[in-house]
C-alpha cells in the first residue's frame, strides 16, 4: 500500500494507441588481430584473428531517492532509477507539452513510464530551454507540472497509473532542439515509502504536434490524404516495403476514419513512425504520414476493414524523399476475381497489389499485405474466388504459381494459374 502525501490516484484513461518502439540491437564486436604469439616453428597462418566476446553494459548508476532539490546532483550517465519497485532505465521523448521517460515490453506496449506535463506556458518555450525546480512542499497550482506513473497493476482492476499534483521533488533542465532531438537533465524523486526516483542526462525524441506536417527532420516520408465515399467506420492504412534483404518494413494501423479531434501516433518500428489524422465529417479527407522511412520500394495502402476494398500506390522512397499520395476509397466499385488452379491444390491463394510491370512483389512484402489485408482464400473445386476488390492490378500466388491479372469495378476478372508446360 502506497502511503502518499498530496497525490492524486488515477486510473490511467485513454490509453495513446500501441506507442511503442524497437530497442536497437548491439552489433557483434568485430574481430581483432591475435595478439603476437611468441616465436615458434610454426607461426599461425597471417589471416587468423580472434574474436572478443561482446562486452557487458555496465549496469544503471544508483540513484538516491532525494526530496531536498538542493541535494540533487544529477548524473552525466543516462536517466535510470526505480520506479513500481523495478529497476528503470527508459528512452525519453517530447510530445506536445509532456516529456515521457518509458520503458517498453518486446511487443512495443508500455512497461513502465515518468510523465511530466508541463504547465502551458513552460510548454510553449520547452523547445529554446528551460530550466525548472519544484520542491515538495510547493503547493499545487497552475505552474506546477503534473507527473504521472505509469505500471503494470499489481492486482486485476487495480490502478495502473498514479498522478502527483505535488509533494515531488524535481529538477529539470532542457537544451536547445536540434534535429528532432531535446537534449535534458533530470532529477525526479516521488513521495510514498517506494521511494521512486529517476535522474540523468537525455537526449529525447521531439515528437511533432500531430497537426503539424512533416518536416526536414521526419525525412524521408510519405504522407498525403484519404478520402472515403460513403459510410466507412473503420479503415485499415499501412506500407509494406523490403529496403534492403533481411529488412522487412511494415505497419499498419486500423481506426476511425472520421471523428473530430482524432488521431494516432504509432512508433513502434522506431526511428519510423505513423500518424492517422481523422477526417472532421464524412466525406472529408483524412490525413496520414510514414516517417522517417529506410530507403527503398514501398507500397502505401488504404483499405475498408470489414473486407472492402483496397487503394495503394507503389512509390521509389529515396533518402531525401518528401512524397505525397492521396488515397481514394469508395465501397460501392469494386470487382470480382476468379482464380483457377489444378484441382487438388490446397494451398492458399493469396493476392497482393501489382508493382509496376516486370517488377514481382518481394515475397516477404507480398505474404504480409495479402494477410493484413484479408486477400486470402482457399480454392474449391481448383477455383478461389475475392469479393470486393478495388480496381487495380494483382499479383497471385499459389504455392510455387503465379500471375497477374487486373480487376476492373463491375466486372468479375478471371486468371488462370497452372504448372508451365515442359
Amino acid at each position: 500500500m502506497r502511503t502518499v502525501s498530496g497525490m492524486i490516484f488515477a486510473a490511467l484513461v485513454g490509453l495513446l494507441l500501441g506507442c511503442g518502439g524497437s530497442s536497437t540491437p548491439t552489433p557483434d564486436a568485430k574481430p581483432t588481430p591475435a595478439d603476437p604469439a611468441p616465436p615458434t616453428p610454426t607461426p599461425p597462418p597471417k589471416d587468423e584473428t580472434v574474436k572478443k566476446a561482446d562486452p557487458v553494459p555496465p549496469p544503471p548508476p544508483a540513484v538516491a531517492w532525494e526530496l531536498d532539490t538542493a541535494k540533487h546532483a544529477i548524473p552525466t550517465a543516462p536517466p535510470g532509477g526505480k520506479i513500481a519497485g523495478a529497476a528503470f532505465t527508459p528512452e525519453a521523448e517530447f510530445q506536445g507539452d509532456t516529456l515521457k521517460f518509458r520503458v517498453l515490453t518486446k511487443d512495443g506496449n508500455i512497461d513502465r513510464a515518468v510523465s511530466i506535463q508541463l504547465p502551458p506556458a513552460r510548454a510553449k518555450t520547452a523547445a529554446d530551454g528551460l530550466s525548472l525546480t519544484i520542491k515538495a512542499d510547493q503547493v499545487p497550482g497552475p505552474d506546477v507540472p503534473r507527473v504521472t506513473t505509469e505500471f503494470p497493476p499489481p492486482k486485476a482492476g487495480e490502478p495502473g497509473a498514479m498522478e502527483f499534483a505535488n509533494g515531488y521533488a524535481l529538477t529539470l533542465e532542457l537544451g536547445k532542439r536540434a534535429a528532432g532531438k531535446l537534449p535534458g537533465k533530470l532529477y525526479l524523486s516521488l513521495p510514498g515509502d517506494e521511494k521512486e526516483v529517476v535522474a540523468g542526462t537525455f537526449v529525447a525524441d521531439w515528437i511533432r504536434p500531430i497537426g503539424e506536417l512533416p518536416g526536414p527532420d521526419d525525412v524521408p516520408f510519405v504522407q498525403g490524404s484519404l478520402t472515403v465515399a460513403g459510410d466507412a467506420p473503420q479503415v485499415k492504412l499501412g506500407y509494406a516495403g523490403l529496403p534492403k534483404p533481411d529488412d522487412f518494413a511494415s505497419y499498419s494501423v486500423q481506426m476511425a476514419l472520421v471523428g473530430p479531434g482524432a488521431s494516432a501516433r504509432l512508433d513502434y518500428a522506431r526511428p519510423r513512425a505513423t500518424v492517422v489524422v481523422a477526417a472532421e465529417a464524412a466525406g472529408k479527407p483524412a490525413r496520414y504520414e510514414h516517417t522517417k522511412l529506410s530507403p527503398g520500394r514501398y507500397v502505401v495502402y488504404a483499405a475498408v476493414a470489414d473486407g472492402g476494398p483496397a487503394a495503394w500506390k507503389w512509390v521509389t522512397v529515396a533518402p531525401d524523399s518528401k512524397l505525397t499520395i492521396d488515397l481514394a476509397l469508395d465501397p460501392a466499385k469494386v470487382g470480382k476475381l476468379e482464380v483457377v488452379v489444378p484441382v487438388g491444390t490446397t494451398d492458399k491463394v493469396e493476392l497482393a497489389p501489382a508493382d509496376e510491370p516486370g517488377t514481382p512483389v518481394p515475397l516477404g512484402v507480398y505474404f504480409g499485405v495479402a494477410a493484413t489485408l484479408g486477400l486470402q482464400a482457399d480454392p474449391k473445386d481448383g477455383v478461389a474466388k475475392f469479393e470486393k476488390l478495388g480496381p487495380g492490378r494483382y499479383e497471385a500466388r499459389a504455392g510455387e504459381l503465379a500471375g497477374v491479372v487486373e480487376v476492373k469495378a463491375g466486372e468479375t476478372a478471371k486468371l488462370e494459374l497452372m504448372p508451365a508446360k515442359k
